[in-house]
């Protein structure tokens, strides 16, 4: 990194463990190779890094400077050790829940943090009480990879419905199909108990769903009974059977479409999977009447997803801060944020929350933790690096391999895939690292 871009960067730390964890990432060492050169332990290592050890002001000196290549640059060791000086109790990070969730969607149970999307939740609530006055109850939440479809129907969609009057008293199931739609539609209304006699019935006939959902709205006292299916594209990446494809496909159209019925159905589904609905006609007439395709965030929307969940969690975010976010993020005044960039933001504000100074978020805080373009790549490093000898990564790299499913084709991307613990097992001798590698990874 060149001089003049470390100095404008250096104004920007504010606490020892940030700009430590900077000139490591710099000199391109892992906190285990830091940790041996210098004669600390890993803990050690990563404790400095988040401020939460008292540095040793003459071990700094004699030992990381020259291992951070910093024996020619003056301005930057003085930095380093003017900030290892002034650390203070109060900088540690002060403890409480994570306002942000990361790489993980929001759910209900999060609703009160989920911020940004307040006026499409509106939108799709008057789009399905609109839509039983017109007769019919499905909607076809689609858009592209990371814009945030399941965190909206979750932590958007089912707490704005329980909050109306006139649907506040609806039953509501989540699920998502898995390689086996059918089972995992009947656990999710009925439990593992009846599981396999459900899926016979679905099997036997497309009115089974339908007779499935009246019932249990009609048992409950309930108006209508709201099924959500989520990450709907798993019906054609994880399932292989067509007559389970089809069977799955016919119940829930069938249930949705019925006249008179008391079943609502909601599926959110990524927009390069559109094409896959052509083959089910029901489907496909269904996807294309009703449907909300979803964008990306407008900046007053993404600055809201970032202030809002800082706020009621009673944290500060160092001015300057939400600025450099959103405009890491494309969405500067004039531009459209850019798409699936909202995975790496969430991801980067945890990870810059975990870094904090106090109850402060910081911008030595983001810079360190690589930002929104290298929160990830620095997460997933920092494991399979420091975490991991070589033998347990070259049982990573198969794990992450047996966790994808290729796409095929230039107009189908990549998706995740569900498996079975026993499939990542190719030797039964490895059994038990396979299982510590993926502890360590989870």
């Amino acid at each position: 990194m060149p001089i003049a871009n470390l100095n404008v960067a250096l104004e920007r730390f504010t606490t020892f463990g940030d700009l430590l964890k900077f000139l490591r990432r710099r000199a391109g060492l892992t906190q285990r190779e830091l940790s041996i050169a210098v004669g600390y332990s890993d803990a050690q290592i990563s404790r400095l890094e988040q401020n939460e050890r008292l540095p040793d002001i003459a071990t700094i000196s004699a030992r990381f400077l020259p291992v951070l290549m910093l024996d020619d640059q003056p301005e930057v060791s003085e930095r380093l050790l003017e900030l290892a000086s002034a650390v203070r109790r109060e900088d540690a990070p002060a403890s409480g829940l994570p306002p942000y969730k990361g790489l993980f969607y929001f759910d209900e149970s999060d609703s009160e943090l989920f911020f940004g999307r307040e006026r499409l939740t509106a939108s799709l609530v008057e789009r399905l009480l609109s839509g039983l006055e017109a007769g019919h109850r499905f909607l076809t939440v689609i858009g592209a990879s990371g814009t945030g479809k399941s965190s909206l129907v979750r932590a958007g969609l089912i707490p704005a419905l329980r909050w109306r009057k006139e649907s506040s008293g609806w039953l509501v199931h989540v699920m998502t199909p898995t390689a086996h739609p059918l089972e995992a539609l009947a656990e999710a209304l009925n439990g593992h108990g009846k599981a396999q006699t459900v899926v016979e019935e679905f099997l036997g006939t497309a009115q089974g769903l339908h007779k499935t959902l009246d019932r249990l709205a009609e048992t409950a006292g309930a108006e209508y009974t709201l099924l959500v299916i989520d990450q709907f594209e798993e019906l054609f990446t994880l399932c292989r059977n067509e007559d389970e494809q089809h069977a799955f496909v016919e119940n829930v159209l069938t249930a949705a479409l019925q006249p008179n019925g008391k079943a609502l159905v909601v599926i959110a589904m990524r927009a390069d999977f559109y094409a896959h609905c052509a083959q089910f006609d029901l489907l496909r007439q269904a996807v294309s009447s009703y449907q909300e395709y979803i964008g990306p965030m407008s900046m007053d929307d993404l600055r809201r997803a970032i202030e809002e969940p800082a706020k009621h969690g009673h944290w500060e975010i160092e001015p300057g801060l939400v600025e450099v976010l959103l405009h890491d993020v494309g969405a500067d005044v004039g531009r459209v944020p850019e798409p699936g960039a909202l995975p790496l933001l969430s991801h980067a504000l945890l990870e810059t929350w975990q870094r904090r100074r106090g109850h402060t978020m910081t911008l030595g805080g983001y810079i360190a933790s690589g930002g929104v373009r290298g929160a990830i790549a620095e997460t997933a490093e920092t494991v399979f690096y420091d975490k991991l000898d070589q033998p347990q990564r070259d049982i990573a790299r198969q794990i992450f391999l047996r966790l994808t499913e290729l796409g095929g084709d230039a107009a189908t991307a990549d998706t995740r895939r569900r498996v079975g613990f026993d499939e990542l097992v190719s030797r039964q001798e490895d059994r038990d690292i396979v299982r510590e590698v993926v502890i360590t990874l989870a």
